[in-house]
């Protein structure tokens, strides 16, 4: 059976090789009423109503891909006046939350030795996101998964630094929260939002922004 996609959520909760972002758990019990329902009259109807529940459920934040770093960092060599030799990154978190925390200790341990940029050298830094009133400034901060409460805040800290924040998280780009999206699921695609870039005061070079998608 089809299912309706967009840039963001595969509306399609049985379906897992679409990267669903529903548990599964959840995927589960939709394919076990979808394979009674066949010998059922009101099966399009129910089949109906329970897409249409699962398609208003929020969008689960995933942990961030190696992939996914990877390209996030490679965005910034395309920046009008980029990061050079030594470059300090704020990876963001919140330590209340399980799956930010866990994405903030595997950004850490990539970047700068899996996730790098020639002739620079990339320093990680953890920066707790309910300290971000009184943090220093950094050009360049990493969006954990699970922040979606902070996104204010991190736009507030952001805009005010003029730093770029680049994110697995897509809803972050999607609101004019974050400035750069990396999504690898199913395949790979990059997003700018160029309301939230020139809040930031970030700058790409022209050819970039013609192999990205933009908001």
């Amino acid at each position: 059976m089809g299912c309706r996609k967009n840039n963001f959520t595969a509306y399609c909760a049985y379906d897992s090789d679409l990267g669903s972002p529903f548990p599964k758990e959840m995927r589960v019990i939709y394919n076990n009423i979808l394979n009674r329902c066949t010998l059922v009259r009101l099966c399009p109807v129910l089949v109906a109503l329970l897409t249409l529940m699962m398609a208003s459920l929020p969008t689960m934040a995933m942990a961030t891909t190696l992939k996914e770093l990877q390209i996030g960092i490679k965005t910034m060599s395309f920046m009008f006046n980029p990061p050079s030799e030594r470059t300090e990154v704020a990876i963001l978190y919140d330590p209340q939350i399980v799956e930010s925390l866990a994405d903030s200790r595997n950004i850490q341990n990539w970047v700068g030795k899996e996730a790098v940029l020639p002739n620079i050298e990339l320093v990680p830094v953890p920066l707790d996101v309910g300290r971000l009133d009184n943090a220093a400034a950094f050009r360049v901060v990493i969006v954990t998964s699970g922040l979606e409460h902070h996104f204010d805040n991190i736009l507030n800290y952001t805009r005010r630094n003029a730093s770029l924040s680049i994110t697995s998280d897509v809803n972050c780009v999607r609101d004019a929260k974050c400035v750069v999206g990396i999504n690898a699921t199913p395949t790979l695609n990059v997003f700018i939002n160029q309301t939230a870039a020139n809040a930031c005061h970030i700058i790409f070079l022209s050819g970039f922004r013609m192999m990205v998608k933009e908001f």
